[in-house]
This record gives C-alpha cells, structure tokens and sequence, in this order.
C-alpha cells in the first residue's frame, strides 16, 4: 500500500533522513519507535508532503506521491494526525469535524465516517460537541484531532505521538481508538513511545539517528527485554 524507498531528507543543510525505507500493506498496523530526535516526525511529513526528500520515492497504491503537494496527498487516501494536534482552537467539535469530512467511502471497502459513528466511536467527544476547542483537555483535543482525520475517510492514517503528554487514563483511551481503528481493518503508520502500543502492532521500525536499525514483528521486541532494551532503552 504505502512504499518508502530511500529517501533522504533535509531541514536546510541539516540531512535528517538516510536512505530510509519502510513499507505497510494494506490492513496493517506498522509502529515506527525511536528516541527523541531520531527522525520519526521527518519521515512523517515526508510521507504527507511537508517536507519533501530530496531523492529517493514514496509511492501509495502504486501511484508515485513524491514531493506532491500535501493536499494532493490527502486526497489519494492519506490522513495525518501531528503530534500538536492542529485542531481549531475558535472553532466548535462539531465545526472542526466539518471541516475535515470528505464524503464517500475509503475506496478499500471500509465504511464510511460520519459525524453520528464519529461520535459513537469517540463518546468523549458527543458530550463536548458544541464546545470550542479551546476548552477541551489535552485528551479530548487528541481525540478530535484523530476524529477530525478519519472524517476525511482515509485508506491510511499518521499518527504521530498520539499519546504525547496525556493522563493515563486518556492514554488507555487514545490506546482503545486506535485499537478500534486497526479491528476495523484501518492501515495504520503509528509514531509511539507508549509500551502498550507494541501490543497493538503488527510489525515495527525503529529508527537511530535518521536510519533504520531494525524491522521486524513487534511480538518479537515484547517478547525479548534484552533486544527491547537495547532498541529502545525500556
């Protein structure tokens, strides 16, 4: 579905990226982990367009997505959720979903998201529907933030450190949609330091300093506190 192929990108001079590749097929839930700074957020913003690599390729469903402008790459099925949310801080839950519906179907056979199944799915966010997004918490706004996505009825989701600075119990919520997500058959590239996050994986990146240092299936780095401590320092 989605194929990364030796990109390297750039923030001026800086090179971030280094010949990175990944890859997901459809249906599957890939966790890209890292330390702070490894570059896990470039990769992101590569995939959508906001900082294009200088070379290498980045194709979705066959089609050569590249350096295309990231409107266009929303279009094409790829939603992105960013660590800071970007949720409209004067504008109602209800306006802010408005905002990001896209009618229709995925294209892969998922249902389509409505406002009603939103708020069926997000029960949180049913009870603050007329609030303005600069009154809700720090969990109700990354809630509406991955709502607001899926409005826009993507084949792909980006969830960059979704789980970022919440209270536990909304970590376990966050943790619950996105498992939600991934049993409605949604493909998934998830950012994540949360422990709990391997559980929901199908397979995992993780990254070191721009570079891929490991690929493999995410039971193996549950299951191995050696290799989990040496990959990720838990």
């Amino acid at each position: 579905m989605l194929r990364v192929e030796g990109i390297n990108t750039f923030y001026g001079a800086a090179q971030i990226l280094f010949d990175l590749s990944l890859s997901i097929e459809r249906g599957e839930t890939v966790c890209l982990l890292g330390r702070n700074g490894a570059g896990k957020t470039t990769t992101l913003r590569s995939i959508m367009g906001l900082t294009s690599p200088a070379n290498g390729r980045i194709s979705f469903n066959g089609e050569d997505i590249t350096g295309k402008p990231s409107f266009v790459i929303a279009q094409r099925g790829i939603g992105f959720v960013p660590e800071d949310r970007r949720i409209f801080p004067s504008l109602t839950v209800r306006r802010n979903l408005d905002i990001g519906a896209k009618k229709g179907s995925s294209g892969n056979g998922l249902a389509e998201w409505t406002e009603k199944i939103i708020f069926e799915h997000f029960p949180q966010l049913a009870k603050v529907a007329d609030r303005v997004g600069e009154y809700l918490s720090g969990g109700e706004r990354q809630m509406l933030a991955i709502a607001r996505t899926l409005m826009g009825n993507p084949e792909l989701v980006l969830l960059d450190e979704p789980t970022e600075g919440l209270a536990p119990l909304m970590v376990q919520e966050v943790i619950r949609i996105i498992q939600t997500l991934k049993e409605k058959g949604m493909s998934i590239l998830l950012v994540e330091q949360h422990p709990k996050a391997l559980s929901i994986a199908d397979r995992v990146y993780v990254m070191s300093k721009g570079e891929m240092v490991y690929e493999g299936d995410a039971k193996e780095i549950l299951d191995d506190a050696a290799l989990k401590q040496r990959l990720l320092g838990i």
